[in-house]
């Protein structure tokens, strides 16, 4: 998300003209995230949360951001995008544990040991880049 912002920010002072949609997330990424999970009875992995999150369907954000598009003034502009009803994962799981009639099973992460193996994970593939670069590896 920082580098997206970072992105967002050199782009709006590029003097290239834009149009910016931000969103947090597609009904259709759930399907893989919670409901397959729970019908193949695999884990679910989750955090903490406090912020519900506002999905909306991609069909309708292809067709905001095409009509956007199309208008002028919307030129160099930034559009929030969103539905009117947000969630908590364990809203989402738990309405796929009704549909399905399955019980998700559900294991939690601390965001602290999310962060910590994600800055492994780069650590690991720099030294792997840094090897191949040398043909060593």
């Amino acid at each position: 998300m920082r580098l997206k912002s970072k992105f967002e920010y050199i782009l709006q002072n590029s003097g290239v003209p834009y149009t910016i949609f931000k969103l947090s997330g597609f009904y259709q990424g759930l399907i893989g995230q919670y409901a397959l999970p729970i019908l193949e009875q695999q884990p679910i992995y989750v955090t903490k949360e406090s912020m519900p999150v506002s999905y909306m369907d991609t069909s309708d954000v292809a067709k905001f951001c095409i009509k956007a598009l199309e208008l002028s003034n919307t030129k160099n502009s930034t559009f929030a995008l969103g539905s009117p009803t947000a969630f908590l994962s364990t809203e989402i799981i738990k309405k796929c544990e009704e549909l399905s009639g399955q019980i998700a099973k559900t294991n939690q992460l601390s965001i602290i040991g999310v962060k910590v193996t994600r800055k492994l994970a780069n650590f690991f593939r720099m030294e792997l880049e840094y090897c191949r670069s040398f043909s060593i590896y």
